[in-house]
């Protein structure tokens, strides 16, 4: 019986430092996902400064064009750009797309074709002078 009592109480202690290991597995465990929510955190935060700051490799002269759109686009914010403003601000945007090897075109605006005569110009004219000397015509409905 002795035996049998020794080995339950080598059981017993070795399930309890069993349990104390568990408990604290546990404890480290939790103390590790703390971390690694602290940690993507970061992450996360680090990630949206590196969208906000002027990326490393730009040069000096593109460092200034950003800087100097930037101050601009946050005027107009406030209030009007003057002629002179807007057109320094012109000039940036084409300078970065140079620098950038991109069109200093910008596709949304569509030219007018400049191979019109004379006569066809005077036709347009006309067209639209007509058009607007008609009367209207009310329609009438039967009662």
């Amino acid at each position: 019986m002795s035996k049998s009592i020794k080995t339950l109480e080598k059981n017993f202690k070795s399930k309890a430092s069993l349990e104390l290991s568990v408990t604290e597995l546990k404890e480290e465990n939790r103390a590790l996902k703390e971390t690694v929510t602290k940690l993507l955190a970061e992450v996360e935060r680090l990630n949206g400064l590196d969208k906000k700051a002027l990326p490393i490799d730009l040069s000096l002269e593109q460092q200034i064009l950003e800087m100097q759109i930037a101050m601009l686009h946050q005027e107009s914010m406030n209030r009007v750009l003057t002629l002179d403003e807007t057109r320094k601000l012109d000039l940036h945007i084409k300078n970065k797309r140079l620098l950038e090897d991109k069109s200093t075109l910008n596709a949304e605006y569509t030219t007018l074709p400049t191979e019109i005569s004379d006569a066809e110009l005077m036709r347009i004219a006309e067209n639209a002078n007509t058009e607007e000397e008609k009367p209207k015509k009310s329609k009438r409905t039967k009662s």
